[in-house]
């Protein structure tokens, strides 16, 4: 027997753009439903909120990149230290495999964009 097909919820907004492509604007409280969607959701959350975190240390928005005092963006196995000191490593606190495989290398690519950015706008 064929599963009950998915009733997705509704999008903030919605506009098309000059070429009629469809535009949805959407939040945390109205996530099209798919299959692991809720690890994806909350994996970005935390994502979310430990780049909050780099970038008040690492960036600053008129200059760009800031050494912190501490720099534990430098390898892995720091920024897993100190991401378990902020609360976010695992529940036994024993496997940060997690946060130096996948967390990361997400966050270092995040703060490089954001750093570009950051340039790009200060040269206009």
């Amino acid at each position: 027997m064929p599963r009950k097909k998915t009733i997705q919820p509704a999008p903030l907004e919605i506009f098309h753009l000059d070429d009629g492509t469809p535009v949805e604007i959407r939040d945390e409280t109205c996530c099209e439903i798919r299959r692991g969607s809720h690890k994806t959701d909350s994996y970005v959350q935390k994502r979310d909120h430990v780049l909050e975190k780099v970038f008040n240390d690492y960036l600053d928005a008129r200059k760009g990149r800031v050494k912190p005092k501490t720099d534990y963006l430098s390898t892995a196995t720091r920024f897993a230290g100190e991401c378990e000191l902020w609360g976010f490593g695992s529940v036994d606190g024993n496997d940060d495999s997690a946060l130096r495989k996948k967390l990361y290398p997400d966050i270092v690519k995040q703060i490089k964009i954001l750093e570009s950015a950051i340039v790009e706008q200060n040269k206009k």
